[in-house]
């Protein structure tokens, strides 16, 4: 077969590049609105719950045990941590009151707190009381003692950040008894 009329190669050749052409503007267009949204993107990563004792520098004794989660800032702005608590078997979320101790207060930062990019914090709860709190709530269904239990951190704007303890509720019950 031979082509005599060039003009509808060129036409058919045309329009093709004129789709590529087209397609590449969208994609460009959807790569920019991405860029933008990724710029002001916010990002918080939590740790599970650790062990912190704090020891009397003159005599080397423990004072004090405290559970923490760990926030870490991994966005490109800045976030208000609003407040914290645990999340119970039917869904309901159980609150944590700060504690208005010296100690605690001298390694806990205040209450809505403004984290700033690439930094960290750390929110405490005293171990003897959290370990009560998981083990009448075994008792009375509050926490599955199989499960792991899940901590949530709330931003200004209401965002809600989850993490899971590294151990079952079980694990933390049975501490609360020692």
């Amino acid at each position: 077969m031979k082509i005599t009329d060039w003009n509808l190669f060129w036409t058919a050749f045309g329009a093709i590049r004129g789709t590529l052409g087209g397609f590449a503007t969208c994609l460009a267009v959807i790569v920019a609105l991405w860029q933008t949204k990724y710029e002001a993107r916010k990002k918080l990563k939590l740790s599970k719950l650790e062990n912190i004792k704090i020891a009397d520098t003159s005599n080397g004794h423990i004072e004090k045990e405290f559970v923490a989660v760990k926030i870490s800032n991994i966005g490109n702005r800045t976030v208000s941590i609003a407040n914290w608590g645990f999340k119970a078997n039917h869904g309901e979320d159980i609150l944590v009151i700060p504690d208005t101790s010296p100690l605690a207060m001298a390694i806990q930062p205040k209450l809505p707190y403004r984290l700033e990019t690439e930094d960290s914090m750390k929110l405490v709860y005293d171990k003897s009381h959290f370990d009560e709190l998981v083990k009448r709530g075994c008792q009375d269904g509050t926490f599955k003692p199989r499960h792991k239990i899940k901590i949530w951190v709330v931003d200004s704007t209401g965002a809600c950040y989850y993490t899971k303890t590294p151990f079952t509720a079980q694990y933390y019950s049975s501490a609360a008894g020692k």
